[in-house]
């Protein structure tokens, strides 16, 4: 066999000559192939998706060194242009529209093309505007601004008591949102949230803090110095100068028709040209509004009369430049837009002073944006009309008629549906019963007769000779005034006492109101079973329930409790002798039904009075508040099962009628307290719990703990 020594070397040539064609393809294909772009590293890392509480947010993420990032809104303009060398790429502080939005980017590449990353799908609901944000504000505690339409709005008030939260009526369709809180005079931090059920359950973050000054004070009524009741004019024009405060807004009144506004100079003093609308005897009024929107009551009446000489018709003079008909320009009690009147915006000359509105809220807040502040007063309540021609000129002073803002923060029944005390309520009923009623009942039960058996006896049988035990000391009569006179002083003390004069007719107010309680709630249920059933009822007064008044007073003095805690009724009327346990059960449920319809008649009457201005008006709703809250706090108290009280009865013959029957009451006295702007009920509702635990714990420690060391 040969050999073939060359084969070898052929099969290696073959090889190269294979990788060389095979480069040179390479290479060719290369050559006419153009080079694929590199892969795009743009993405969003800023904000996470989800939702923002704030419209001007960071949009931030990733990107390829040297590349360039363009995002928009999704159908929207464009909100960040990054190009640089980085590889991460930022905008802050961008504004995002407020609702349901996407955002996509487009990043361009180094050799010019681009590619797009995201959507990212992003809820955004930015805080409200608060008007006047950023500054200083002064008011009477109505807040303005604007909001998503329909958004629910929140204000957070931060002053001396603490922070605390109003909830506020929702944002008109344009937007524009109005509030009334209701926090005592100060200054304060405000700021605003929003929420829009469209966008999600989760609230704004809060816009930034507005410094408020809120002034509730009413001022006093301004004086007419110029002209003097019983001066004759030949003309129309009569130029009238008085006082007021300085800065405030005057108006002033010719028989009801506003005729000129001005502004009251720092000296104290202003002037107005008032025109008279016909001859005879007119009547002038000024009132006035301070800086934060209080408006004053009226002044006294000036009677001045246009004299026609011979009885000739009167020809008309031109209006004085300074004379308008209607508010001056700039007349800062103009409805907002869209929205209601300003707290003290005053009532359409010749009505009734109607209320534009009420306040919130919860705590509060209330409010809404209707009308006042409900407590204290009713800064800035909307004065009624100076009277018409014809009646009387004899209206008390400024002081006398000046609002006391008793009752002011107590709610009507749209409120409470607005401050959601209905939800509140049951809590409120359920804790009454489980942590004071029947604590109180079992302890008077098992534990009560216990302890005063233990007790060490300071007197015994062998006692002097008593005179006369049925001639009391005192005479019934002195001292029944005497009880009444001063709950109504300690009743006038917890809702806010001054030295003026107007807080003198607020405790008659309240004297009246109690005895009204005392005469219809228990004297007229006490003389229907007497004739009904010929069995003798007595009355009398209850040292315990004064007490009680007493220390509720104080309560809502020291912890200013608005609405204010009244307890109203001081007597309760029972059968001496023999009597079936029915009629006793009747006169129960008597007192209870007539204090109870007694209690909500007022609290409609309430509603009907205010705001009030002027003495008798002012007079009859601080009496009609006085009943409201006296009867209702009266109630519960009335409803405990032990002792005197008619819950006592009602609970012996049964337990599932008291029940009901207390439970329906403490619904609508916790409805109503709860809707109250500041009302506490979480550290009432800790209180309670206090209270019922030591009633509970002393009953066990009586009943079984004691006799079980013993």
């Amino acid at each position: 066999m040969r050999a073939h020594p060359h084969r070898p070397a052929r099969r290696r040539g073959a090889t190269r000559a294979l990788v060389i064609a095979l480069a040179a393809i390479a290479a060719l294909a290369s050559i006419a192939l153009p080079a694929s772009p590199a892969a795009a590293a743009a993405s969003f890392a800023e904000p996470s998706g989800g939702f923002v509480g704030s419209d001007r947010v960071t949009v931030a993420g990733t990107k390829d060194a040297g590349s360039g990032v363009r995002v928009a809104v999704v159908g929207g303009p464009v909100v960040c242009i990054v190009a640089d060398a980085s590889t991460v790429w930022r905008c802050e502080g961008v504004d995002l529209p407020d609702g349901v939005i996407e955002l996509a980017g487009v990043e361009t590449l180094d050799d010019g093309t681009t590619e797009e990353f995201g959507p990212l799908p992003v809820r955004v609901l930015g805080p409200p505007r608060i008007d006047g944000g950023g500054g200083t504000l002064l008011t009477a505690g109505r807040f303005t601004g604007t909001a998503a339409p329909g958004a629910a709005i929140e204000v957070r008030t931060i002053g001396p008591r603490g922070s605390i939260v109003h909830d506020c009526p929702a944002a008109l369709p344009d937007g524009y949102w109005s509030c009334i809180v209701t926090v005592p005079s100060g200054q304060y931090r405000t700021s605003a949230r929003q929420s829009l059920a469209e966008i999600g359950p989760e609230p704004s973050g809060w816009s930034a803090a507005t410094v408020a000054t809120v002034d509730r004070d009413v001022p006093a009524a301004p004086t007419i110095d110029v002209p003097r009741t019983g001066t004759r004019t030949a003309t129309a024009n009569v130029r009238a100068e008085g006082a007021g405060e300085p800065g405030a807004t005057l108006q002033l009144y010719v028989d009801g028709e506003m005729v000129c506004a001005t502004t009251v100079d720092p000296g104290e003093l202003w002037a107005c040209e008032a025109r008279l609308p016909a001859p005879g005897v007119r009547e002038l009024r000024a009132l006035q509004r301070d800086p934060a929107g209080n408006f004053s009551s009226a002044s006294t009446g000036v009677r001045v009369e246009w004299a026609v000489p011979g009885g000739a018709s009167p020809v008309p003079d031109e209006p004085s430049p300074g004379g308008t008909d209607g508010a001056a320009p700039g007349d800062e009690g103009t409805d907002a837009p869209g929205g209601d009147a300003e707290p003290g915006a005053p009532a359409t000359p010749g009505d009734d002073g109607g209320s534009g509105g009420s306040a919130e809220g919860p705590d509060d807040a209330s409010g809404d944006p209707g009308g006042p502040g409900d407590p204290g007063g009713d800064a800035g309540a909307p004065p009624a009309a100076p009277p018409l021609p014809g009646s009387s000129s004899d209206a008390p002073s400024s002081n006398w008629g000046t609002p006391t803002g008793f009752g002011g923060t107590l709610p009507t029944a749209a409120q409470i549906l607005e401050r959601g005390g209905l939800a509140i309520a049951p809590l409120f009923a359920l804790g009454y019963l489980a942590l004071i009623a029947l604590p109180l009942r079992w302890f008077a039960t098992r534990a009560a007769p216990r302890i005063r058996l233990a007790m060490p006896r300071l007197t015994g049988r062998n006692r002097g000779t008593v005179l006369s035990a049925d001639d009391p000391v005192v005479s019934p009569a002195l001292t029944a005034v005497g009880v009444f006179a001063g709950a109504a002083v300690v009743a006038a003390v917890g809702g806010g006492l001054d030295l003026e004069v107007r807080y003198l007719r607020l405790t008659a107010a309240i004297g009246l109101g109690l005895l009204v309680l005392a005469a219809v709630g228990v004297l007229l249920p006490a003389g229907v079973i007497r004739r009904a059933a010929r069995v003798p009822v007595v009355t009398q007064l209850l040292p315990g329930i004064l007490a009680a008044a007493i220390g509720a007073a104080l309560l809502s003095r020291v912890a200013e409790l608005r609405p204010a805690i009244l307890i109203g009724v001081l007597v309760a009327a029972s059968v001496v002798g023999v009597a079936r346990f029915r009629v006793r059960v009747g006169l129960a449920v008597l007192q209870l039904v007539a204090v109870a319809a007694l209690a909500l008649a007022a609290w409609a009457t309430h509603d009907l009075l205010t705001p009030s201005t002027g003495f008798w008006v002012s007079f009859a709703a601080e009496t009609a508040a006085t009943v409201a809250l006296g009867g209702l706090g009266s109630l519960l108290l009335m409803l405990l099962p032990v002792g005197s009280f008619p819950g006592r009865a009602v609970f012996q013959i049964s337990r599932t009628t008291w029940g009901v029957a207390s439970l329906a009451v403490a619904t609508v006295t916790g409805a109503i307290l709860a809707s109250g702007a500041s009302f506490p009920i979480v550290g009432l509702g800790l209180a309670a719990a206090g209270i019922g635990a030591v009633l509970v714990g002393t009953t066990l420690w009586v009943r079984w703990v004691e006799p079980a060391l013993a």
